[in-house]
């Protein structure tokens, strides 16, 4: 999947061998890891070291305590977050993220019975109707005239396949150093979005180019989850969404407007690949758009300047994806406007501040007590 950054810890210590040192930090880690509790000093050599040690240093006759070197926060706390690994905040975000999503399938007459959606409560995010195989079928030829791509496009497919850190960074300035906790806070949403997307997937279970026919050969291994919707391009629109409001670019910024031409060009060489229809990265963009906004909104930043809440097919879309909308091929309806929550979420927001932070210093974020669009207390 496209998940920025991976889950790959701190990319192990690098041995412990003779006077090798720690060995580096092995990557940049994304969020964490899987949550291992051995690290560098769980190996026999340390261990015993530190068992003889304690033994030649400790007084056995005299138990020392100083119970108030620990300083108890209040009961849940979203300060006590910056005290846990980055793997413990990641899966504290999970849950409190997908906390009231619900996801149906539609019900009704005609096309709305080929529809699925989530909700946050009673109110919808994002409903996508499966195109049928014979739409599906149209869009073949579309597949095979963009596989002209291929070969120019070669090195980012395969970059693209699992981390785009780097491609975000580029516009951006994002650095895995100075801005751990953005890259914490996106893997959050990115989290999210994975998530949900594999839940859109399973219930619509569309297939693959390869499905319908074996001239397309993609260049690339077919993943093994339905195609609609894409989960790149899902990701790929949160990111961008996510990082505009993060830093603070309006709608017209030229940052913002990178941002949402690269996510678009990394869903359009998911279909050069050959392991996607043209359809599902519009379906992609729509629920990572969505999704998108409720990220933001949980993480206590506002919309953009001038942002009305839903999506508009044709808003900054690549050529390829804009040809979609104009030429003969109308697909099945993608479904309702997104809507946004009203509000935040305290521990997702407590790392959002952490992030803010990384980018604008002490000036407080948006929202918040003394921040832009927050009165100053008197």
């Amino acid at each position: 999947m496209a998940q920025l950054g991976g889950a790959g810890g701190t990319g192990g210590t690098g041995g412990s061998g003779g006077t090798g040192g720690t060995g580096g930090t092995g990557g940049t880690g994304g969020t964490g890891g899987t949550g291992s509790l051995a690290d560098g000093f769980a190996q026999p050599l340390v261990l015993q070291a530190l068992w003889q040690t304690r033994d030649g240093i400790h007084q056995a006759e005299r138990l020392e305590a100083d119970a108030g070197t620990f300083q108890e926060l209040p009961l849940d706390d979203p300060d006590a977050l910056v005290r846990w690994e980055p793997w413990v905040r990641a899966s504290v975000l999970q849950t409190e993220l997908t906390e009231g999503l619900r996801h149906s399938a539609t019900t009704g007459a005609g096309p709305a019975d080929r529809g699925f959606q989530v909700q946050v409560g009673p109110q919808l995010l994002c409903r996508l109707d499966r195109p049928t195989v014979a739409q599906l079928a149209q869009q073949l030829p579309m597949v095979q005239s963009w596989a002209e791509l291929r070969e120019e496009r070669s090195s980012e497919i395969l970059a693209q396949i699992d981390h785009q850190t780097a491609f975000w960074a580029a516009i951006t300035g994002l650095h895995t150093t100075r801005h751990r906790f953005t890259l914490e806070w996106l893997n959050a949403g990115l989290q999210l979005a994975v998530a949900v997307e594999m839940r859109f997937k399973h219930a619509l279970a569309s297939p693959r180019p390869v499905h319908l026919s074996p001239q397309v050969q993609p260049i690339i291994t077919t993943p093994l989850h339905s195609s609609y919707p894409m989960g790149h391009a899902t990701q790929a629109y949160l990111v961008a969404h996510a990082l505009q409001r993060l830093l603070g670019w309006s709608n017209d910024h030229p940052g913002t407007r990178q941002l949402q031409r690269l996510a678009a060009r990394i869903a359009t060489n998911r279909v050069v690949a050959g392991v996607h229809f043209p359809i599902d990265a519009v379906a992609g963009q729509r629920l990572g758009q969505a999704l998108g906004e409720y990220f933001v909104a949980c993480s206590g930043l506002p919309p953009a300047p001038g942002q009305v809440a839903g999506w508009s097919p044709r808003q900054l879309l690549s050529d390829e994806l804009q040809s979609l909308i104009t030429e003969d091929f109308v697909p099945a309806p993608l479904g309702q406007p997104t809507a946004t929550p009203q509000a935040a979420r305290p521990l997702v927001r407590a790392v959002a501040k952490l992030a803010w932070s990384e980018w604008h210093g002490p000036q407080p974020m948006p929202g918040s007590p003394g921040g832009p669009g927050h009165p100053r207390p008197h």
